[in-house]
């Protein structure tokens, strides 16, 4: 074993199969983030590099970072969000790992907007469906894209990535539910497709700065 000083907020990859030896001296927090080499082999074959996590030790990326502070989020809070918001998490740290050790250009994102006649598929599914956990693999596969495809090609042509989009349709439904019936808000959350009231209170105060009981009363 050989003594390693980490600094704070580094991240170490390792390579497929190795699992590092850790003894720590100091009281700290460490995240230790294992991907399934299966799923890691399906994203690669969607973007079209090598399935590879080339290792590297003691680098700083704020995007990386940032991805797995929100995984652990999500972990800390019972997974609140759904399977489809991890889904995509996962799927994005994958990518930015990947495409951080391979410089082929196929695999630079492109511009081009997803089809009108698949985005309106897409978007009549999430309209259907808001009260569902829709994952990042069942909107691809109704648009026919591969899921990096998708996610690109859908941003482009929305503005927004799919799970944005559907939290942004999910509160427009609450508020119009709100404004026209009598049901109550943990009603409106289950309908809506939030897991909770808890959690329908922080995604709504997150994203209009009122909380959903204080919005109903001004109405």
């Amino acid at each position: 074993m050989v003594p390693y000083r980490k600094e704070p907020g580094t991240i170490n990859l390792y390579e497929n199969g190795v699992q590092p030896a850790i003894r720590l001296f100091n009281r700290t927090d460490l995240t230790f983030c294992a991907l399934d080499k299966q799923f890691v082999e399906r994203v690669a074959k969607e973007l079209g590099c090598e399935s590879v996590l080339i290792q590297n030790i003691g680098f700083r990326d704020s995007s990386i970072e940032h991805l797995i502070c929100l995984l652990v989020d999500e972990v800390e809070t019972g997974g609140l969000s759904g399977a489809g918001y991890a889904d995509h998490l996962t799927f994005a740290l994958t990518t930015r790992l990947l495409l951080a050790g391979t410089q082929k250009g196929s695999t630079r994102p492109i511009g081009q907007s997803l089809p009108p006649h698949r985005l309106k598929r897409v978007l009549r599914l999430i309209e259907a469906d808001l009260d569902r956990d829709l994952s990042l693999a069942v909107l691809a596969d109704e648009s026919g894209y591969s899921r990096s495809h998708f996610l690109r090609m859908f941003r482009s042509a929305t503005g927004f990535t799919p799970h944005q989009y559907l939290v942004f349709r999910r509160i427009e439904k609450a508020k119009s539910l709100m404004k026209n019936s009598k049901a109550t808000l943990v009603e409106i959350a289950l309908d809506c497709g939030f897991s909770s009231h808890a959690h329908f209170t922080r995604v709504f105060q997150r994203t209009l700065n009122v909380a959903p009981s204080y919005f109903r009363r001004h109405l």
